[in-house]
């Protein structure tokens, strides 16, 4: 008898018990719909509550995601770095003959600078007040490695004051104080009291490497003394760069805290100066302000995880009280029938 059993069973194909299976659980699946249905209250309730939970959750931790660790969309994301500096600590941006030097110590390390300012631009006929980027001339060719939607951006001379005052403006701008002018390459514009031209305009949704602020306007950094009224020793510029061929963000973070004595602009005698290397990611959150943001994250995350746990103890309870009305039920429907 064991031996017709088991040769019975050695015969039945793995299909036949996998349909067997989902019938099962169809049967089951039904069983629980009706259920459900019988009670749309009660159903409706505790969906509610799930909804709530899971949903708070998927909201923080998708921003988190957008912020810390979603890759930026420009070709070989992982390859862009973010610098920061902390003096005793405190983190705090860089001036321009600060940036200028450091980008010096490390020739084939290509390093950025980006800085923001409101500035007026006007055309002539309409003026508009807008957010500029104040960026080195390797920021769209070298670095991001963007490609312009018109125009060639910045030349490798612009960093430098001198005659040619491009700009670049993005396709928002272009479209709605332009027009969208096919021809407005070239085209003389006035950015505050100073005459400027238009070299270019950047293709749909680019926000450069913040993505949490959207300029209208790059500048370069040769309009910094003009457009932002401090000192060239103040300090307003983050640092961005893209690694080479063969380097990695340790290596840079290692090599910018070797120069340190060598530097001249910057507080080294009496000061504690750390420099801080991280891939950029998110919206580009700068290293000294990471810990910050994190812990701002950390507790939205802790929010979460609490209105969840609120949510399910609640569908838990209204499961509880449920099972005490069928009970009770149950009990005057035998106390009749005695």
């Amino acid at each position: 008898m064991l031996f017709r059993s088991t040769q019975l069973a050695s015969t039945v194909s793995p299909a036949f018990v996998n349909s067997c299976v989902d019938f099962a659980l169809l049967v089951k699946m039904r069983h629980i719909i009706r259920q459900l249905l019988k009670t749309p209250g009660f159903t409706a309730a505790a969906i509610l509550c799930l909804a709530l939970g899971t949903g708070a959750n998927v909201a923080v931790f998708s921003v988190a995601n957008a912020v810390l660790q979603r890759p930026l969309p420009f070709p070989k994301p992982d390859e862009l770095f973010l610098v920061s500096m902390t003096v005793d600590g405190t983190p705090q941006p860089l001036s321009a003959p600060q940036f200028e030097e450091l980008r010096s110590t490390m020739p084939d390390v290509e390093l950025a600078a980006r800085t923001f300012s409101p500035v007026n631009l006007s055309d002539g006929k309409q003026a508009a007040y807008v957010q500029t980027e104040i960026v080195t001339a390797n920021y769209f060719s070298k670095l991001l490695r963007q490609p312009l939607l018109l125009g060639t951006g910045f030349a490798p001379g612009d960093d430098r004051p001198g005659d040619r005052t491009p700009l670049v403006i993005s396709k928002v701008l272009w479209e709605r104080q332009f027009h969208g002018d096919p021809q407005i390459v070239g085209r003389q514009v006035r950015i505050n009291s100073r005459e400027a031209v238009i070299a270019g305009v950047t293709p749909d949704g680019f926000t450069g490497v913040m993505q949490l602020i959207r300029p209208d306007v790059w500048a370069p950094m040769s309009l910094h003394r003009e457009l932002v009224p401090t000192s060239d020793e103040a300090p307003t510029f983050g640092s961005v760069g893209r690694l080479g061929p063969g380097q990695t963000v340790e290596q840079v973070e290692a090599r910018i805290q070797s120069n340190i004595p060598y530097l001249t602009t910057f507080p080294v005698k009496g000061h504690t100066l750390r420099f801080v290397a991280r891939n950029a990611a998110g919206i580009g959150v700068p290293p000294g302000l990471r810990g910050s943001v994190v812990t701002g994250l950390a507790f939205l995350t802790g929010l979460a995880l609490l209105v969840l746990a609120i949510a399910v103890s609640n569908v838990a309870g209204l499961l509880m009280l449920r099972g005490a009305l069928r009970e009770r039920r149950s009990e005057e429907h035998t106390s009749e029938l005695q």
